[in-house]
């Protein structure tokens, strides 16, 4: 029953989706922060029905969680085989699995709390003796979970306390993974320029302040690594062409992110305008070193840098297409 009920939350929760689409036909595009109001408010919560009990299933909640994938691609305007890691930290919003694991082990200390003469608490009562004798069952994957998370679930917190603090501990624990995997570059190497700028779990300050959806676009798709560049390129030949020989077709060096935007003579004469025009606004800008004026840019929190960072990154990947 349950397999099944996976499948039709996600149906749901696609037909909740594409209604959206729909509507924003006649309005245009929305800034991705406003659609993500949008996901958390009317989507979030078909998918995760129901989740205090099936929320323990990995099945279920990876399920749910490609619904959510596909939701941020479309919104981010990225390729499909964006790391999914790259586009949740762009956004800034955990996806709806979190949520379930936070339902589930929220019921759990309804049921605990409960008066032994409750016909639910009777039936929990028991998951919890056949759990202790090396049965596994329902309860056997909520101590699971909560092992996970460090949520103690056997205390005697009352259930709205314990509420209010099992949600900031899952979500402080899946920052800390999040910490941890953004600064793994070995296991995941294509973050090997994300992690030179991304140091905090929140929605990226450009998907707000950049108005302008193409010049949003391609910053998307520099950050995110989901672009046109040989740095990626190279991934997908057979064989797979080396990291030192994914080689810019006009500069004969690695062609990365950070060559496109600092070094690249594709883009010389847009890069000494925005160069210009970031020094109006920070006078040290122009002492900075390399490293140090891209990171500078990309941490940016001021709307008119970012909007003009937009528009430079969009140019750029113009004159590269018309390189390939």
């Amino acid at each position: 029953m349950f397999g099944q009920n996976y499948q039709y939350l996600c149906n749901k929760g696609r037909s909740a989706i594409f209604a959206i689409f729909r509507r924003l036909k006649s309005i245009g595009i929305l800034p991705p922060s406003i659609m993500i109001y949008l996901f958390d408010s009317l989507v979030r919560p078909i998918l995760t029905y129901g989740s205090h009990v099936w929320g323990v299933s990995t099945t279920g909640t990876a399920a749910i969680d490609k619904v959510f994938m596909w939701y941020l691609l479309c919104i981010l305007k990225v390729k499909a085989t964006t790391s999914n890691f790259i586009v949740i930290c762009v956004c800034g919003s955990p996806p709806p699995s979190i949520t379930c694991h936070i339902s589930t082990l929220c019921y759990y200390k309804r049921l605990y709390n409960m008066s032994d003469g409750n016909i639910t608490k009777q039936v929990f009562n028991e998951l919890c003796r056949l759990n202790s004798l090396g049965f596994k069952n329902w309860v056997s994957k909520v101590c699971v979970l909560a092992q996970k998370y460090h949520v103690n679930i056997d205390d005697e917190h009352p259930t709205l306390y314990f509420k209010q603090l099992c949600k900031e501990t899952v979500l402080n624990s899946f920052k800390s993974d999040w910490t941890y995997n953004v600064q793994n570059v070995i296991k995941n190497p294509i973050l090997r320029t994300y992690t030179k700028f991304k140091y905090n779990f929140e929605l990226e300050p450009y998907l707000k302040y950049i108005t302008n959806s193409k010049h949003r676009n391609a910053l998307s798709k520099l950050r995110a690594s989901s672009h046109i560049l040989e740095i990626e390129r190279g991934r997908y030949t057979n064989p797979k062409t080396p990291m030192e020989n994914r080689l810019c077709p006009l500069c004969n060096i690695v062609d990365d992110e950070e060559h496109l935007v600092m070094t690249c003579e594709v883009n010389r004469i847009e890069r000494e305008e925005l160069y210009s025009k970031v020094g109006y606004i920070d006078r040290h800008f122009i002492y900075y070193n390399t490293d140090e004026k891209f990171i500078f840019l990309m941490t940016s929190n001021n709307p008119y840098i970012l909007s003009w960072l937009g528009k430079f990154i969009y140019l750029s990947f113009e004159k590269r297409y018309a390189l390939l």
